[in-house]
């Protein structure tokens, strides 16, 4: 998925806001920035920003799972992951090797998690171009 793809699927799924701006269409500009369109009756307003900004945005991948259909939860221990799924259980995905002790799991949205390890593929120096392209 590209960016531009991405952000169209979040505005499929409900995104009108960005940090107190709403809006209900985007125009993207050269290089990585977009619009923020806001048409109403009257008139149009916009506001510019850098299409990662956006990408990093929580509310954008809330609303991408929601126009994906991620429904499933995860539970996420904050020690022993190593990145992979290995264990589906309770109607839950475990990441990692954590799953003898469920005493610390965190139970996530599927966007959330995704959105997680988006962070950590950011974190190992990698894109978030390269990232949403697993998507």
């Amino acid at each position: 998925m590209t960016p531009k793809e991405f952000i169209e699927k979040a505005i499929e799924g409900g995104l009108k806001e960005y940090k107190g701006c709403k809006f209900n269409g985007i125009k993207i500009l050269s290089g990585d920035l977009i619009d923020l369109v806001n048409s109403y009756e009257g008139g149009r307003s916009t506001h510019t920003i850098s299409i990662q900004e956006l990408l990093l945005y929580p509310k954008t991948w809330r609303a991408v799972g929601k126009a994906m259909g991620w429904k499933r939860k995860f539970a996420v221990s904050s020690f022993g992951t190593t990145g992979g799924l290995s264990l589906e259980h309770n109607g839950y995905v475990y990441d990692g090797v954590g799953e003898d002790d469920q005493s610390r799991d965190e139970i996530i949205f599927e966007w959330h998690y995704r959105w997680l390890k988006m962070i950590d593929a950011l974190a190992e120096g990698k894109s978030i171009t390269s990232y949403l392209k697993t998507l």
